[in-house]
This record gives structure tokens, sequence and C-alpha cells, in this order.
């Protein structure tokens, strides 16, 4: 016995077979009756695919066929229609953004090789799923990033498809729907400046010893074609090649020692299509972020072990920052800094206390002591200097106590600490080791960020929460060890993000070393969307006999 989507879709068949040789007679009625032809087909199977093609938005293209009595709305007569026009080159326009055209079945909607219903459902399945991309990022960033808190997005893109009907501007509607920020532009413009390039242009450096200084090899000649254009140079690593190897390295976040080691050759023997998966990777990393960021907020991007504060937009403050190791990796997410606190105590998180200080614990505490720890037991309210407590039989699995560092020249929070309450225990805070800003690759915290500039960023936050009387109190505060807490009108965003690709400060796109392995796996899960294969077991298949 036939299944009841067998059924149907011979019923499909039937009716199309039947109805195509006589399609330029058949009136809006017999259009709408294919059309809900179709869509009883893909409501039976909602993973059955037509003209070789899923439908990746079958529940939602079904439901707006059947809202709108099977109305076509971008097929007439065997004919597209100029929204049909204007949605295919909002679709060929997506490229530059990373997208592929095979998402959104481009080669069929475009050639219309198929019956105008099929080119109509592909058609809408294609428009839900551009709104979604532009929106909402191709793929999901919490099944690719395990550090991913920020909060979900949503979009109603049955809402905007009826928008896009009424208003009859489909590319105006379509355009408004891509992240509005200029670093996201920027990105697009460098990833079309690369694609034209191609991948002829670059020099690779042959791997081996390590380059530098004095260095004699054909190496080193290819070394200078890669960072002075093509020509004939010598062999002899000069003055000259340093300088340049130098300022590459710098411009590249790495150490600027005139080395060049694996590290830089892996970087300078980057092709060009490599750097363009990486752009994509960092493009949709931009359509995961909220679809608006307040005026004013705080970014922190990891990648770059850089904060940057924005006033209505405008970038007001920068600052290199100390970021969690890659094993200790500090999480993606959005909260609002309520208060700071000056000469703070550090409350050591449970993991880091079990991890990282028992073994201090347990062989010398007066190691601690020195440092300023003192501990209590959870049945207490009284803390004492670790060296009080009998820590031989302590592991994690009955560390009952509370650990804690005092306020002082040796503590890891160092003078201040911004709060922003979130369930990570991840905080804005100085530090008492800024020798570790000097280098270029600054993962050294057990997931906290660790400020350059604590001090001036608090002043900034203070006068512009209009409370610069707080300002003396704080510097005040700052001259000895007592603890002072100085609470915001206005909480301020704080938002930690994650770009490999990003604006510096002249307004040009660099790229950063991969410190958390972060752009690979948004790559990958980019191009298995892109070729996600398709059962023929469950594929619906129409004659077109027109």
């Amino acid at each position: 016995m036939p299944s009841n989507f067998m059924k149907t879709v011979y019923r499909a068949i039937l009716f199309i077979s039947f109805c195509l040789p006589f399609q330029s007679a058949i009136a809006n009625s017999d259009s709408s009756s294919e059309l809900r032809l179709l869509n009883e087909a893909f409501l039976a199977n909602a993973s059955a695919t037509i003209a070789g093609t899923k439908l990746r938005n079958s529940k939602l293209v079904t439901t707006f066929y059947a809202e709108n009595a099977y109305t076509p709305i971008w097929t007439t007569e065997n004919k597209s229609s100029n929204k049909l026009q204007s949605l295919l080159r909002e679709i060929k326009a997506s490229q530059s953004h990373g997208v592929h055209l095979s998402n959104y079945h481009f080669d069929v909607i475009s050639k219309q090789s198929e019956s105008p219903s099929i080119v109509e459902i592909l058609a809408t399945d294609a428009f839900i799923s551009q709104v979604k991309h532009r929106t909402l990022g191709v793929v999901s960033p919490q099944q690719i990033e395990p550090s991913w808190f920020l909060p979900a997005k949503e979009v109603d893109a049955l809402a905007v498809l009826k928008k896009v009907i009424a208003n009859d501007n489909i590319e105006k509607e379509m355009q408004s729907l891509w992240p509005l920020d200029s670093e996201y532009w920027l990105l697009i413009e460098k990833r079309a400046s690369l694609v034209n390039q191609g991948d002829d242009e670059i020099v690779e450096i042959p791997s081996g010893k390590a380059l530098k200084k004095d260095t004699v090899s054909e190496r080193v000649t290819k070394l200078k074609q890669r960072l002075k254009g093509p020509g004939n140079y010598s062999q002899e690593f000069d003055d000259e090649l340093e300088k340049l190897v130098k300022a590459f390295q710098l411009s590249n976040g790495l150490e600027p020692d005139g080395i060049v080691g694996t590290g830089t050759i892996q970087v300078l023997n980057a092709s060009n299509s490599v750097l363009i998966d990486r752009i994509d990777a960092n493009l949709e990393r931009w359509r995961w972020l909220p679809n608006k960021t307040p005026s004013d907020y705080i970014r922190v991007n990891i990648a770059s072990f850089q904060l940057r504060l924005f006033k209505d937009d405008v970038q007001q403050l920068k600052m290199d920052v100390i970021v969690g190791k890659p094993y200790r990796k500090t999480p993606l997410f959005t909260e609002s800094m309520k208060y700071m606190v000056v000469n703070p105590y550090w409350n050591v998180p449970f993991k880091i206390a079990t991890q990282d200080k028992l073994l201090v614990l347990k062989s010398d505490p007066s190691k601690l002591d020195l440092l300023g720890f003192e501990a209590k037991a959870a049945n207490s309210d009284v803390f004492e200097p670790v060296s009080n407590f009998n820590w031989a039989n302590v592991s994690s699995r009955n560390f009952d106590y509370f650990l804690r560092q005092k306020p002082g020249p040796m503590n890891a929070l160092g003078t201040i600490k911004f709060m922003l309450p979130n369930p990570h225990s991840v905080y804005l805070h100085d530090t008492p080791d800024h020798s570790l800003f000097l280098k270029k690759e600054r993962s050294f915290s057990s997931g906290c960020i660790r400020l350059s500039e604590p001090s001036v960023l608090a002043e900034w936050i203070l006068n512009n929460d209009n409370q610069s009387n707080l300002v003396n109190d704080l510097n005040n505060a700052l001259q000895g060890n007592q603890t002072q807490t100085l609470y915001l009108k206005k909480p301020l965003t704080v938002l930690i993000v994650y770009f490999t690709a990003f604006k510096d400060d002249k307004d040009q796109i660099v790229f950063r070393p991969d410190i958390y392995s972060r752009d690979e796996p948004i790559i990958v899960a980019l191009e298995n969307y892109r070729s996600q294969k398709i059962s023929v077991d469950s594929q619906i298949k129409i004659e077109n006999k027109s």
C-alpha cells in the first residue's frame, strides 16, 4: 500500500504532467493548485527534495503559501517577474559576503529549467535562507563555538517576505539586513581585493632553518621577493630585510624579532584563498553578533589582545589586554559593567583553587601566605592565613574551603576590578605583572581580561557616567590598600568577541594568529552547509514537459 507521501507525490506528478503542456492557458487558479499539490508533498515529508535540491525551510515555505492562498509571487505565466530578477541579483551579490550560490538554488532559479511552480517554491526558499543568513549567519554559533554565550538572535523571515511583497523593493530591504558596522564592510572590501588578486602573486618561502640577519640562502632571495616585490635580489639577509621582516611581523601580530621561523613563514606563505577563507569566518562572526550594539560600549577582541571603547559609535580608547590561555579560553559573551572595585580582594574560583593553588597549599602554604592568601572553612565566617590549615588530606573532592587574596601589590587582580556579573566569573581587571604586555601574543590568564591601563579606563568611565566627583576618590583609594566600591549610574555594555581579521587604526584589515583555533571549524561548517548531501530516495521527481 503506497504511503500518504507517495500518494501526494503521485498526484503532483499526474497534475503537473498533464497540465504543463498547456501552461500558457493556465489561469492563476491552476498555478495555485499546482503550488498546493507541491506544498502537500512537502508537508508529507519535510526532508524531501525537488529538482535535485533540498528545501532548507520547507515548514516556512509551506506555511507561507497556505496563508496566501497558494498565490505565486515570483513567477507569472511561465516567466520570471521583476521580483525574481531582483532576488537573483541579491543572491548573486551575496557572494561577496562569503556565501555560496548553491545555498540558494541559484542555477535552477536563474535558468528556469523547471516548471514555474518549482521555480516559485525554490525562490521563496532561497529568499527565506537569505534573510536568515544575513541576520543570523549561515551556521549556528552554538554548534561551532563551545565558548559562545551571546544571546541567540531571531528573525521573522515570513514577516520580511510579506514586507517585501507589499513594498516591492526587494533589493533595498534585503541590503538592509546585513550587519551595519563599518568594520564588516571593510572586510567585504578586503575580500574583494583578494579575490581580484588571485593566488598567482604569492611567492612561497620553502621550509627550513630559521632565517635571520647575515644568513645567506636561496630562501632569502624568495623572502625578499615576497616582501619587496618581483626582482633580482642577493641571497644575503641584510639590515634592510631585517627591518622589513620586523615590520611584517608587527603588522601580523607576531613577535617583531626579525627572525623568520616556522610561525612567520606560515603567515608569509598564506595564499589569498586561505586569507579569503579566514575573512569568511570573520564575516560569519559579525552576522552572529547582536543586530545593534549600544552607542557607548566596550569591545574586547580576544584574538587581537585589545580593548576598544566606543562612544556614539566613535572609538575613544584603545588598550592592550591579556586573555585566557588556550586551555582556559576566555568565553564570548556580553554583559553590563555595573561597578568597579578599587583594591579588590581576589576570591579564587574553585577550579583555580583546586587545580593551581592546592599543590602549593599541600607542599608549602607559607609561599601563599607571603602573597596575601587566606582561607576559611565553608562552615566558618573567619578568614585566616592559609598556613593555619592542615592541607595534607585535602583534595579537589573534599575541598570545602573559600580561598581569597588580600589587596596589595601582589594581588592577582591588581588595583582595580571592573565588575560585570556573569556566570563565567570573567572580569576586566588590573594585573601586578605589566611586563607581560611587552609580548605580542598575550594569552596568559585563566580566563579573565587583564588591562594595561585600568586607571585610564576607570577615569573615562566615571567622567562619562557624570560622576567626575568620584575621580578624586578613585585616585585617593589607589594610593592605599583600602577597598572601595564605585557604582555606575548607567551600566556600560561589555562585548567580548573573537576576530582574527579586523580593522586597525589606519582603517586597514589586518590578520592575527588564531590562538584558540576557532577559524577552521567555521570554515568547515560553511563548506559542509554548501555541500549538504541530497538523498535521492526522498526526491520529488517532476517532469517539466513545457
